[in-house]
């Protein structure tokens, strides 16, 4: 079945947002959910990058044995500049009695942390985490002459959170950021895994895939489906949970069947999303997608996914297909785990 080329059209002039909100959306670092307050109870996942003019990295990703399922294990060995990161971050809990922290990973040019606020915090998030970065920056500069004659910060600029905001999130967040030096390593050993048509096995179900495989593993996941059945107050519910799921540059997932989803997907895709595309047209040997699709996969924002049953020549689209790949979509969002997909080729 042939993907025309203008469904996937995007268009990068302004969009008309409120005025008072243009600031949450313009760079994927900085972008703040209006509606949350944060400085209230709440756990994030925080990621910050390195600063893009330094080439030392934070850690090293090593290859670790496999483990009993045959899957590749990997460790991250810190140095000494992430070693000096490590205790700032338990530094930063230490200080901050309102907060603990979760979990972290730190790899070679970013790092994750996730932070349970626990009572009413005052600074908010943004405090706690520039505490965190100039912390950083002032240690290293202390420790390493060559540093401070750079007179740079360690980190870029800005932040990214990660809201959990529905039950299991936080279960997601934790493996993705544990899993985190896996998936590093299997880019580098096996990168056109990330490029080129593959067979994958999902809970037990197999599909063709091409893009970026990454996006199985993206924690924040939501099914686009719109339905006319949807009352005003679920149909405000999804939208609200398809744009946060934008903010945070996550993965949008759907057959995008009706002129509405394709508009609405456009739309978040300006907005920083990625997406997960399924499709029931088979991928050759050959086969790479073209225009926007191609542009998209290229930025590591797309993932095509054909599962093998319901692969056909059919060029209308009946009603039973269609939910049965609205379906999948919902079950994709609950179903890929990393412990439940194996790549066979």
């Amino acid at each position: 079945m042939p993907i025309m080329e203008n469904s996937f059209e995007i268009s990068y002039q302004n969009i008309n947002w409120n005025p008072a909100c243009q600031d949450i959306i313009t760079h994927s670092q900085n972008r703040r959910a209006f509606w949350n307050d944060y400085k209230s109870r709440r756990i994030y996942m925080v990621t910050i990058t390195r600063n893009s003019r330094l080439n030392t990295p934070f850690s090293r990703v090593t290859y670790a044995g496999h483990d009993n399922d045959g899957r590749i294990k990997a460790i991250t060995q810190p140095s000494d500049y992430g070693k000096i990161i490590s205790e700032e971050l338990y530094r930063m809990e230490r200080f901050f009695n309102e907060i603990k922290l979760l979990k972290n990973e730190i790899m070679p040019d970013h790092l994750h942390f996730i932070i349970f606020v626990k009572e009413r915090l005052d600074i908010g998030l943004g405090g706690v985490v520039k505490f965190f970065k100039g912390n950083c920056t002032k240690r290293l500069r202390e420790v390493f002459p060559k540093f401070e004659e750079m007179g740079i910060s360690v980190f870029g600029s800005g932040y990214n959170d990660r809201i959990v905001y529905r039950e299991g999130a936080l279960d997601i967040m934790m493996n993705y950021v544990t899993d985190n030096p896996r998936r590093l390593l299997l880019r580098q050993m096996y990168p056109s895994y990330f490029r080129k048509a593959c067979r994958l096995k999902i809970g037990g179900r197999v599909f063709d895939a091409y893009g970026n495989l990454d996006l199985l593993y993206e924690p924040i996941k939501s099914p686009l489906i719109v339905s006319s059945r949807f009352t005003v107050q679920e149909k405000k519910e999804y939208e609200n949970e398809w744009h946060e799921t934008a903010r945070c540059g996550g993965a949008l997932v759907s057959p995008f069947i009706s002129e509405s989803e394709k508009e609405k997907r456009n739309t978040l895709l300006r907005e920083g999303a990625s997406a997960i595309h399924i499709v029931d047209y088979r991928f050759g040997e050959r086969y790479k997608p073209s225009g926007k699709m191609f542009d998209l996969c290229a930025a590591g924002r797309l993932l095509l996914l054909s599962e093998i049953c319901t692969q056909t020549e059919e060029k209308e689209m009946s009603r039973l297909r269609a939910l049965h790949m609205n379906d999948t979509a919902r079950w994709l969002v609950s179903a890929t785990t990393s412990q439940s997909i194996k790549i066979s080729r």
